[in-house]
């Protein structure tokens, strides 16, 4: 069995963008798990009023209208450090997870629509946008050669040292 690359040497090795990522990703899991544990804890144990869009509610009222946000915020913290863990420990279906939150980005779009209905152009502008991040996303991290090539050599790494190695998926090879 070979050994692992060491880490640093790695992390040197590793596409600028997908660097930043990694670091954004694991910060903003980190302060939306904080943030999100701050607004359930005040919101439940609260005494006070309650507002949303400025309009003053009671708990039931703020509960009823923030439902979607306070569903929807778990799985994107999870999904946000499942990339930043991938990407930490050079996993190959990190690249795949990241497509999934870009994805989930434009689902999102779309689901707002359906929530909250907007009648401008607002929607597809936001639609527009959403999905021209999601192809750039999908070039950098399967067009792109540095990255592309970054993810052939952990392809082949893992490929080599997994027990079941020929189980590596066709579509996420570089």
């Amino acid at each position: 069995m070979t050994q692992p690359l060491p880490r640093v040497r790695t992390r040197l090795e590793m596409p600028l963008l997908l660097l930043c990522g990694m670091g954004f990703f694991a910060f903003f899991t980190a302060v939306g798990t904080i943030a999100y544990t701050f607004l359930l804890l005040a919101a439940l144990a609260g005494g006070g009023g309650f507002s949303f869009n400025g309009v003053p509610t009671d708990r039931a009222g703020f509960f009823a209208e923030a439902w979607p946000t306070l569903v929807a915020f778990p799985p994107l913290l999870i999904l946000l450090g499942s990339i930043a863990y991938g990407l930490w420990r050079e996993r190959p279906w990190s690249r795949l997870a990241m497509m999934g939150f870009w994805a989930a980005i434009v689902l999102v779009s779309v689901a707002a629509q359906l929530f909250q209905p907007d009648g401008t152009a607002t929607f597809l502008a936001g639609l527009v946008m959403t999905s021209v991040m999601w192809a750039v996303a999908w070039w950098y991290c399967y067009r792109k050669r540095s990255v592309a090539a970054y993810y052939s050599v952990i392809f082949s790494r893992t490929a080599t040292t997994s027990p079941r190695s020929g189980h590596a998926s066709a579509s996420d090879g570089a």
